[in-house]
């Protein structure tokens, strides 16, 4: 889920345990669904694949959760090199 919202492509969350609901993802999209809800499911499925407007939403809604709890995306393991090379170096 974390490197689909890193490479902007919409996701979505199914949970199918009402127990659940206090667990609500803020990454993605997410959709609570009984299990006889198929057809709400594929209606789901097919505006995220298939409307703009839908697939953006969601690909936004992850970017802001990206920028909000990821520390340098994109250089994360150049970064992450460096403090090894400082570690080891002293």
């Amino acid at each position: 889920l974390l490197e689909a919202n890193i490479l902007k492509k919409p996701t979505m969350t199914i949970i199918f345990d009402p127990q659940e609901l206090s667990s609500n993802s803020s990454s993605g999209h997410t959709i609570f669904f009984n299990s006889n809800e198929q057809l709400k499911f594929e209606n789901t499925l097919f505006d995220i694949l298939q409307d703009p407007k839908t697939s953006d939403f969601c690909i936004n809604k992850g970017t802001k959760f990206v920028e909000k709890y990821l520390s340098n995306p994109g250089t994360s393991s150049e970064y992450l090199a460096n403090k090894i090379d400082e570690y080891s170096s002293s």
